[in-house]
C-alpha cells in the first residue's frame, strides 16, 4: 500500500520529499503530552536532545519568502548543515515540502552550492543568489524520538522549544513535529489522531521560516483567497474529492493565523468558506469515506463553522452595514452607543471563535481533514485513510465526468424548482433557495475545469450574481436579529436617541431592500437564461 498522489510514488521511496504533520501547543501540553504512558510505549532507544541554532536567508526583495522557500545554515552538535525547502510542485495541503542538503564547514551560506544544483537552480530561478543575506535567527532545544507502531510503521517524533530572533524582536514557539518515515500512512494517521485526542493542538503550515520572514518584515498574518480545485481532464472521482479536501484543509489552516490574531475580518470569511466546500464535496461524495464518517466529519465541519459564525455576522454587521446608514441629527447620539455596544459584542464573538480554535474538538477535525485528504491505492481500489475499500454508493476509481453531469443535473434541478414563483416565496422558502444557489455554485466550481471555460464562465458568473443578491437580503435577516441583541444587552435602550438609531438602521434595510429584490429578479431572469455548460 502507498500514498497515492498523481504523479508520485510513496514519500518514502522518493528522495527528499518529507510527509510530516506539524502541530501547536501550549507548553503545558507539550510536557503532558511527553510523559502519557502510549506514547513512552512507542518510543524506541532514548530521548535524543539537541540544542539548534540556525541561520535563515533572504533577498532584499524577500524572493524567497514570497515563493514560501526557506533556506537555512543550521549548527547540528559540531556540524554545519545548509538546507533549501520548498512545496512539492503537486502539493495541494502542504503537509509534503522538498528538501535538499547540503554538508558546509562554518555558519555561512555557500552560494556555490546552489548554483551548481540542478533542483536548487529550479527552486531559485530568477532570483539573485548572490544578494542572499542572513534575516533572522532561531535558538531551538530539540526533544528527538523514534516512534515504532506494532506493525512496523516507523515515524520520527520531534518536538521543539525556543526562539525565533530578528533583530530587536522575539517570539517564542513550542511545536511538535510528526514525520512519517516507513510503514503504514494508516497508522502514521492513527498516531496522529492519538496526539490530537489527547490533548489540544493546532495543526499547522506556518513553519519557522514563515513566522521568521514575518517577524523581520513586521507583518501581520494575511487572510487567503480561496483556490478551487481544478483536477485534471479525465480525473477520477478519488482525485476529485482529494482535490477539494486538500485546498479546503489548506485555506483553513493558511487563515486561522489571521483569526487569531484578528488582523483582518476577511480570515473568518475565508475559513467559513473553505468549511462550506469541504462539506459539500463531503456530501456529494458520500460514502467515499465512510458513510459514519462522512456524517460524522460533516458535523465537526458544522460545529466549526457555526463557532466562526458569529464573528462573521458582526464583521459584517459594523464594517458594512453601520457604516452605510445615514443617520437622522436626532439618532446620531444613539449610533455611536450603537457602534460602541456592537463592537463590544463582536470582541465576544472573537474570543469564543478563538478559543474554539484551541480546543480539542478543532485540532482533531483538523487530523482527521487531513487523513481523508490522503488518498492510498492497493491494486485498483481506492483506500482510506482506516485501510478499508472506499466507495459506497460512488466508485472513487470511475472517471469523474459520469458523476459530475448527474450531479450537477440534479444541484440544478432542485435550484430551478426551490425558484419557482420566486416573487411570492416566503422568507423560508427564500432560505431554502439561497442553500440551493450555494450547493450548486460549490458542485458547478468542484467540477468546472472537467468541462469547456468558455461555457462555464458565464453559468458560474451567473449563478454568483444570483448568490450575492440572496446573500445581501439574508444580511437585514442577520442584522434584525443582531439589533435584537444590542437592545436586550444595552442599558441605554431607554434612551430615545438610541431606540431611533437602531429604528433607522431597520429602516435602511427596508428601503434598500426595494432596488434588492429588483435586483434579484434580474439575478434570476439572467441566471435561468444561461445553458447548464454541462449540457451545452
Amino acid at each position: 500500500m502507498s500514498v497515492h498522489a498523481p504523479g508520485e510514488s510513496h514519500p518514502d521511496e522518493r528522495p527528499g520529499i518529507e510527509l510530516e504533520l506539524k502541530f501547536d501547543l501550549s507548553p503545558g501540553d507539550v510536557r503532558k503530552l511527553c510523559r502519557m504512558p502510549w506514547l513512552k510505549a512507542l518510543q524506541e532507544g532514548k530521548v535524543h536532545r539537541q540544542s539548534l541554532h540556525a541561520l535563515y536567508f533572504d533577498t532584499p526583495a524577500h524572493d524567497l519568502a514570497d515563493r514560501r522557500i526557506s533556506l537555512r545554515v543550521r549548527k547540528e552538535s559540531r556540524a554545519y548543515v545548509q538546507c533549501l525547502k520548498s512545496n512539492t510542485a503537486s502539493d495541494c495541503n502542504g503537509f509534503s515540502r522538498q528538501e535538499k542538503e547540503w554538508p558546509v564547514k562554518r555558519a555561512r551560506l555557500d552560494p556555490d552550492l546552489l548554483k551548481k544544483d540542478t533542483r536548487a537552480g529550479r527552486a531559485l530561478a530568477d532570483i539573485d543568489i548572490d544578494t542572499l543575506t542572513a534575516v533572522f535567527e532561531t535558538d531551538i532545544t530539540r526533544q528527538s524520538r523514534v516512534l515504532v507502531c506494532a506493525d512496523g510503521t516507523r515515524m520520527k517524533c520531534e518536538v521543539d522549544r525556543g526562539r525565533i530572533v530578528a533583530g530587536d524582536a522575539d517570539v517564542t514557539i513550542h511545536e511538535m513535529e510528526l514525520e512519517f518515515v516507513s510503514g503504514e500512512i494508516t497508522t502514521f494517521y492513527d498516531i496522529a489522531r492519538k496526539i490530537a485526542q489527547s490533548v489540544p493542538v493546532r495543526l499547522s503550515l506556518c513553519s519557522k521560516a514563515c513566522r521568521g520572514f514575518s517577524l523581520a518584515s513586521g507583518t501581520m498574518p494575511h487572510w487567503q483567497r480561496a483556490r478551487h480545485p481544478k483536477p485534471r481532464r479525465g480525473a477520477s472521482n478519488g482525485e476529485v474529492l482529494r482535490s477539494a479536501l486538500q485546498l479546503g484543509l489548506r485555506q483553513v489552516l493558511a487563515n486561522a493565523p489571521c483569526v487569531l490574531a484578528r488582523s483582518h475580518e476577511e480570515g473568518v470569511h475565508q475559513m467559513r468558506v473553505a468549511l462550506r466546500r469541504m462539506r459539500s464535496a463531503l456530501s456529494l461524495y458520500r460514502g467515499g469515506v465512510g458513510i459514519q464518517k462522512t456524517r460524522d466529519l460533516v458535523g465537526m465541519i458544522r460545529e466549526t463553522s457555526a463557532a466562526l459564525g458569529d464573528a462573521r455576522d458582526w464583521d459584517v454587521f459594523i464594517g458594512t452595514t453601520l457604516p452605510a446608514v445615514r443617520y437622522s441629527e436626532a439618532a446620531a447620539p444613539g449610533s455611536e452607543a450603537l457602534l460602541r455596544r456592537s463592537s463590544a459584542l463582536r470582541d465576544e464573538a472573537y474570543e469564543r471563535a478563538q478559543a474554539y480554535l484551541g480546543s480539542r474538538e478543532y485540532g482533531c477535525l483538523l487530523v482527521e481533514l487531513a487523513a481523508c485528504s490522503t488518498v492510498h491505492r492497493d491494486g485498483e481500489k481506492e483506500i482510506g485513510p482506516d485501510g478499508a475499500a472506499l466507495g459506497g454508493d460512488v466508485d472513487l476509481g470511475a472517471p469523474a465526468t459520469d458523476f459530475a453531469y448527474r450531479v450537477l443535473a440534479r444541484g440544478h434541478a432542485r435550484l430551478m424548482k426551490r425558484g419557482r414563483g420566486l416573487k411570492k416565496l416566503s422568507a423560508a422558502d427564500r432560505h431554502r433557495l439561497r442553500i440551493a444557489v450555494k450547493k450548486a455554485r460549490y458542485t458547478s466550481e468542484l467540477f468546472a475545469s472537467l468541462f469547456d471555460a468558455d461555457k462555464t464562465h458565464p453559468y458560474l458568473k451567473a449563478l454568483g450574481r444570483l448568490q450575492d443578491v440572496l446573500g445581501h437580503l439574508n444580511d437585514r435577516v442577520v442584522a434584525e436579529r443582531l439589533l435584537e441583541r444590542v437592545g436586550a444587552a444595552t442599558p441605554a435602550i431607554r434612551d430615545k436617541s438610541f431606540r431611533r438609531a437602531v429604528g433607522e438602521v431597520s429602516g435602511w434595510y427596508g428601503h434598500l431592500q426595494v432596488s434588492q429584490e429588483q435586483e434579484l429578479l434580474s439575478a434570476w431572469k439572467s441566471f435561468r437564461r444561461r445553458a447548464p455548460f454541462w449540457s451545452a
